[in-house]
């Protein structure tokens, strides 16, 4: 390309597109000024405002004027350096224009970048072939033709700074048209640094002062009241500033009270020292004056002595001095003794029960400031003094907490009697002997302590039988006794129902009557128990062969399970169903003590009913009773810690042991219900052997009754049992 062409294009470019470059240049150096006056202006308005509002509170002096005059310029003029003077001194390049362009504009491809490089300089400044960059720049300059460089240029943001920064301004002329003699007088004093002072429109004047004083009682509130004096505007805000002749110490808002006139309170709460205050109010400011606090007569020591009732034969006693809570027994009598800070003039003692207050009397004088009274409470009471003083004043105030005595009656709580029969189900033989376990006990002393027995009706108070050993006023007594039905006149049909029952010595509102909870037995003949006790035997005989056929069921599952794995997978499954089976071993073994358990009872009760012997010890106890506790508790938990070790560590042995303690439990279980199934024969033998002897009785004394009608004549004085 010939250097006439080279400069046309350039020419061209330079004459089209650079002086667009000038354009945005000049926009944005305009929009970095709206964005300055945005922050300058509202400083400069907030400036103003916090500056009147601060002189016009405060009513500062010219050396405080000063400092705030040159703080407040100094930050004005970092300001306008900051976000004014020092964005407008940055040179705005010609590729950095291009570069913001080509952000808008991504297609020019960095085309108007190099071009605008290679325009701003010379074609002799300029390396490389030259008809490539002409190509360039006439590509940028026909590329941009169509283009607005200044959409490149966030104009809403412009729009808003520029509204922001007039806004400012515009809040300023605000304050000149709306209030010109208070901004004059505000530049006067802060720009002009004049010693000119404000109006005065406010004056407020303290109510109830005498001689310059407030006199009130320690401890209470103090009010203090400040009206707007005629003529005057009320101030928008009132303060009071205060300090006491100790640690008392500050200022706090008054609140306003509507109404003619306008008045401004404050609240001292519990004032405890004289205090010196003035209120400032606007422009008004009070002389000082002060409040002068006198005390009112108060508790300085406190003490509570108790005399519980005498059958607890317990000492009469005295709280540590302070502690105003008490627990005591129903008709003990308090002494409430208390110490003041003043000499008294009156005092009263006053009760509080349920809300219900009455004044019990005078107190009885100790001494100058020493006093007590005494009362028996019928229930839980609070009790406080009402003191008079030679001052006049009282120890009552709404404000001021009042020492209070509280007293929790308790009654006495009968004894405590636990009753335990081991071995007796409800169903029991004339011949039964019953092993009672009996214990009683009582805070203050047992009066007495017996076994009642009686048919279980509700209108049968039961007979009372003393136990022997007891010894009055004994607090613990621990007894078993072997009770025996026949002895006490008890036959088949009836019902017993048997307590223990002890009495204290609680002469207030007592005696009180502790009772255990009563066992009820229905008495039956030795063969209806013994058809009981053998079909529960069967129910739990038929329980156990479900049992061991789960079991049998757990060891073909363990055979199942030790069968080798080949693969990871199937090793965690084998590892899973061992730990299934430990926790199945674990539960059939809970199951089996259940049936343990049960043979127990049923071996207790023939035992209790004398319907136990040698042999039946021998097959039931320890042929069944005894084994299945054995594998309950030992064999069946060591086998499933097995199984869980097994499914840890895959170990010959654990497997070895695991398979040989299954066979074992298996074999034992079989010999157990082999037992079961011996010893339920010979029960129904021996049942059926009772129910013909029953029969043969029945038909011999039939028989009898026949002959003496028949052959003697006569008739019998009663019919046979049929």
């Amino acid at each position: 390309m010939s250097a006439s062409t080279t400069e046309s294009v350039r020419l061209r470019f330079q004459r089209r597109t650079l002086p667009r470059f000038d354009a945005l240049a000049r926009r944005i150096r305009l929009y970095l000024l709206a964005d300055g006056l945005a922050v300058v202006s509202p400083a400069m308005l907030a400036a103003v405002l916090i500056t009147l509002a601060v002189d016009h509170a405060f009513r500062l002096d010219a050396s405080m004027r000063w400092v705030q005059a040159i703080s407040v310029l100094a930050i004005l003029c970092w300001l306008i350096w900051r976000f004014m003077i020092r964005p407008l001194t940055v040179i705005l390049a010609k590729t950095d224009l291009a570069t913001i362009i080509e952000r808008r504009h991504p297609h020019l491809g960095g085309r108007l970048i190099v071009a605008a490089e290679f325009a701003s300089s010379p074609p002799a400044a300029t390396r490389g072939s030259a008809a490539l960059i002409d190509k360039v720049i006439e590509q940028a300059d026909n590329a941009t033709l169509q283009l607005r460089f200044t959409d490149s240029l966030n104009h809403r943001r412009a729009l808003r700074q520029t509204t922001l920064g007039l806004a400012g301004l515009v809040g300023m002329a605000a304050l000149l048209l709306l209030a010109p003699a208070t901004m004059g007088l505000w530049f006067e004093r802060n720009v002009l640094l004049r010693s000119v002072e404000w109006p005065l429109k406010n004056r407020l004047i303290v109510e109830g002062l005498t001689d310059g004083k407030l006199v009130v009682p320690r401890g209470d509130d103090a009010v203090i009241s400040a009206s707007v004096a005629p003529g005057y505007e009320a101030p928008r805000q009132a303060y009071i500033h205060y300090h006491g002749t100790d640690s008392l110490r500050g200022q706090a808002q008054m609140p306003e009270v509507r109404g003619q006139p306008v008045r401004f309170t404050h609240t001292f709460e519990h004032l405890t020292e004289t205090v010196t205050c003035r209120i400032v109010g606007g422009d008004a400011q009070t002389d000082p004056f002060s409040i002068e606090v006198i005390d009112r007569p108060s508790i300085t020591r406190a003490r509570i002595g108790i005399a519980p009732p005498a059958y607890t034969r317990l000492d009469s006693y005295e709280l540590r001095e302070g502690q105003t809570v008490a627990e005591v027994l129903l008709g003990s009598e308090i002494r409430l003794s208390i110490a003041t800070d003043q000499p008294i003039a009156s005092a009263i003692l006053a009760r509080d029960i349920g809300g219900k207050q009455a004044a019990l009397g005078p107190a009885q004088q100790l001494g100058e400031r020493e006093l007590s009274a005494t009362d028996r409470p019928a229930a839980s009471a609070a009790y406080h003094f009402e003191l008079t003083g030679t001052t006049g004043l009282t120890n009552i105030s709404p404000r001021v907490p009042l020492t209070r005595f509280v007293v929790r009656v308790d009654p006495d709580q009968a004894p405590v009697v636990k009753m335990r029969i081991q071995g007796a189900g409800e169903m029991i033989t004339p011949q039964a002997v019953l092993p009672i376990d009996m214990e009683f006990s009582d805070t203050y002393g047992l009066a007495s302590a017996g076994v009642v027995f009686g048919s279980g009706k509700s209108e049968d108070q039961g007979n009372v039988e003393p136990v022997s050993g007891f010894e009055r006023s004994s607090k613990t007594f621990n007894r078993l006794i072997e009770w025996s039905v026949a002895d006490h006149g008890l036959a088949e049909g009836d019902r017993l129902s048997i307590w223990a029952e002890a009495t204290d010595f609680d002469d207030v509102s007592g005696p009180n009557v502790g009772k255990s909870t009563p066992a009820v037995f229905r008495i039956v003949s030795r063969e209806e128990l013994a058809a009981e006790l053998n079909r529960r035997q069967h129910e739990y005989r038929q329980d156990f062969e479900r049992y061991l056929r789960r079991q049998e069921e757990l060891y073909s599952d363990l055979l199942s399970a030790m069968e080798p794995a080949t693969t990871e997978a199937a090793r965690q499954q084998r590892t899973q169903h061992l730990r299934q089976l430990a926790r199945r071993q674990r539960d059939q073994a809970s199951q089996v003590a259940t049936v343990a358990k049960q043979f127990e009872q049923v071996l207790s009760e023939m035992r209790v009913n004398a319907l136990s012997s040698p042999a039946v010890e021998e097959r039931l106890g320890r042929g069944v009773a005894q084994p299945l506790r054995s594998l309950s508790r030992e064999r069946m938990p060591a086998v499933a810690e097995t199984i869980d070790r097994l499914a840890g560590e895959d170990d010959e042995q654990f497997a070895r042991e695991a398979r040989d303690t299954q066979s074992a439990i298996r074999d034992e279980m079989n010999n157990i219900l082999a037992r079961m199934l011996e010893w339920e024969k010979l029960e129904e033998a021996v049942i059926l052997l009772r129910d013909v002897l029953n029969m043969q009785r029945n038909v011999g004394k039939e028989t009898e009754t026949t002959l003496e009608r028949d052959i003697l004549g006569t008739v019998p004085a009663s019919e046979p049992a049929k």
